[in-house]
């Protein structure tokens, strides 16, 4: 068995090799497209190498981002966001070059062009697939068997998709259409699975609709990017990465997931605050039960017993009344009140209809 570590250095090797390969095979196809020479070798060599590429940074990315301790979920979305970014940059970099190379031979380079859109299609396919991993770490967030079944049976799907063009028959066939309809619901049902949307506080909730949603915009942008050809100034293809069938699916998959996503945190919104309520009182009995077992003292528990209640109930002030066995007063504890404040308090409900809620706390001491 290989060591994890040894996995994440073979799949940045794997990715490495095969990226290069896959731009050897698209210069010989373009060399083969000026010279009016056969190009199906090359194409082939193009697509089996993209599928080793592709394979290899999903395998760096399960054994990184899909075996971390813990789920952070605003880490996940981040470390999608700032990929995301980076391939950004470097495409609208190249489309800045070429646009201010308008007029010079190396614009109109199909060489040049190439290598171009092949960083282009590196960078967008690590980002989709980053994404993919996060999102696969999201679904399977409190998974069932049944998840994971319907979870194992899309990714294998999805890994025949990449060879649906390898054979010999037409783009769109029934057969194939079929195949990737079913291939896209079943994105779809597991698409909807958001546990981990009612875990987030407020302010996490706001954060993760932000970076979502320029998630999605990245995936809307590297869509147009891979799909522009015509003009002298727009990196064209040599070879359409789309028609591999993998890279269309993981478009529709991660921005299906995107919608979805943002959908069901607006929609728990107004909810937050009564579930960030039941944490805190959850929060408040674990704190009461390891001042026991930590050998705190009898007033610590007292004052713990008091801030408890203040955070369930959401009160301003309180105070505590320590009761001996007879009944007798004989300590209070004070929140955000004085000794003053407190007797004024009781005056008042004396002379209202209203009774005070009273428990009486025996005290060791009175024993």
């Amino acid at each position: 068995m290989l060591r994890q570590q040894n996995i994440i250095r073979l799949g940045i090797i794997l990715a490495i090799i095969s990226w290069l390969v896959t731009l050897g095979s698209m210069y010989l196809t373009r060399f083969a497209q000026i010279h009016s020479g056969p190009t199906e070798t090359y194409q082939f060599f193009f697509k089996v190498f993209l599928v080793v590429f592709i394979l290899s940074i999903y395998l760096f990315y399960r054994n990184t981002i899909g075996t971390q301790g813990g789920l952070n979920i605003i880490d996940l979305l981040w470390k999608v966001f700032v990929t995301g970014m980076v391939a950004t940059i470097v495409s609208l970099t190249s489309n800045f070059l070429l646009n201010l190379l308008r007029n010079n031979e190396l614009s109109h380079n199909p060489y040049f062009i190439d290598t171009l859109y092949h960083i282009n299609t590196g960078l967008i396919t690590t980002f989709l697939i980053a994404t993919f991993a996060v999102w696969k770490r999201l679904i399977l967030y409190q998974k069932t068997k049944w998840l994971v079944r319907f979870w194992n049976i899309f990714e294998y799907a999805l890994l025949g998709s990449a060879f649906m063009f390898f054979v010999d028959t037409e783009l769109m066939t029934t057969p194939w259409i079929i195949y990737m309809t079913l291939i896209t619901l079943l994105g779809l049902v597991l698409g909807v699975n958001l546990k981990w949307v009612a875990y987030l506080n407020f302010k996490q909730k706001w954060k993760s609709i932000l970076l979502i949603l320029l998630i999605g915009l990245y995936i809307g942008y590297f869509f147009i990017i891979l799909n522009r050809t015509g003009e002298a100034n727009i990196i064209k293809p040599t070879i359409n990465v789309l028609a591999l069938g993998i890279i269309g699916e993981l478009f529709v998959f991660s921005l299906g997931y995107c919608v979805f996503s943002i959908l069901v945190i607006l929609f728990n919104l107004p909810t937050t605050s009564v579930f960030e309520q039941k944490l805190v009182e959850v929060v408040n009995f674990q704190k009461l039960s390891q001042s026991r077992n930590a050998g705190q003292n009898e007033e610590q528990v007292y004052f713990t017993l008091l801030d408890s209640c203040v955070s369930v109930t959401l009160a301003n002030a309180a105070w505590l009344d320590i009761m001996n066995e007879q009944g007798q007063p004989m300590q209070t504890l004070y929140h955000e009140i004085t000794s003053k404040e407190r007797n004024e308090v009781l005056k008042s409900i004396e002379k209202s209809k209203m009774k005070p809620m009273q428990a009486s706390l025996p005290s060791r001491q009175g024993k």
